[in-house]
Parts: C-alpha cells; structure tokens; sequence
C-alpha cells in the first residue's frame, strides 16, 4: 500500500473567520480579483462554488505556471473546514495524489488558517509540497488585505 505523506501550516490573519472561509468556499471565483498575480483564473466545471463533488479549474503561479482541476470533497460549514481532491494538473506530475485541507478557526482578534496537505509521492526522492504551503500563506494575505480593504471601505461608507 501506497504512504500517503501529510504536511501542515499555520497563518494567522487579521479578519473575520466566517468570511475568509467564505472565500475559500462560496466566493473562490473573487481570487483572479484579490490576487490577480498568483491566481489567474478560476471556473465551475461541474456543480457550483461550495457543493460537495463539485469542480473547478485553476489558473495558478506559486514557482511558474501551473493549473489544477479539484472536486470539493467535503465541506463543514459550522467548523470552516474544506477538502479539495486534486484530480488533474501539475501538481500530479509530482505527486501520485495530493488532497488539500483548509480549516479556519477564530482565536481573539484574529483567525488562524490551518492547511493540511495529504499526498502521495511519485518519487522516493520527491520533496514535500512547501511551496504550496507557501502559496497558501501569501494567497491568505491577500484575503486578509481584501477583506481588511472592503472593511475599511463599509465604515467610511457608514460614517459618509
């Protein structure tokens, strides 16, 4: 039997943890808005934005050009958990199979991003994935700066 090799991280943001998961799930086609130089594109190509089975393409630059297409393999609304099984792409030149695991969970001011990846190694020698860990954090930072821009702008526009 295949090892199936996990890698996990942490970024801590500055917003509201219901809507950066909201992002990730139902809003995932604003990431060509929010960071536009990391994620070129994304698309339903079955389902929707947050149904589990759905699946989209993705456009993407984390070291080059790369796309991916994933299903939604499950979603838990109430503790902002979502799976993504990769099912074609770059990334499975290098990995036999690669799920990714997002969980978004409150802590005082901020929310902590939690991102487990589970893969499979094509390769003895093949590294682990941390440059889309890497990704991840930075894409969270742009979330983070977008949803922190649009608080900003609903106060001004509250007060004007």
């Amino acid at each position: 039997m295949a090892e199936i090799f996990k890698l996990e991280g942490q970024t801590e943001v500055k917003c509201k943890a219901d809507k950066f998961f909201e992002i990730f799930t139902s809003k995932s086609y604003l990431f060509p808005k929010i960071c536009p130089e990391k994620i070129k594109s994304v698309q339903v190509l079955e389902g929707d934005w947050a149904t589990i089975g759905s699946v989209k393409v993705w456009n993407y630059v984390p070291g080059g050009s790369e796309s991916g297409k994933e299903r939604i393999e499950a979603i838990d609304v109430d503790n902002k958990l979502v799976t993504f099984d990769l099912l074609e792409g770059d990334i499975l030149k290098v990995y036999k199979t690669f799920k990714a695991t997002l969980q978004v969970t409150n802590k005082d001011d901020v929310c902590l991003i939690k991102v487990t990846l589970a893969y499979e190694k094509q390769h003895e020698d093949t590294p682990p994935p941390t440059m889309y860990l890497d990704f991840v954090a930075n894409v969270s930072k742009d979330i983070e700066a977008y949803l922190l821009k649009a608080q900003d702008k609903a106060v001004e526009d509250s007060v004007s």
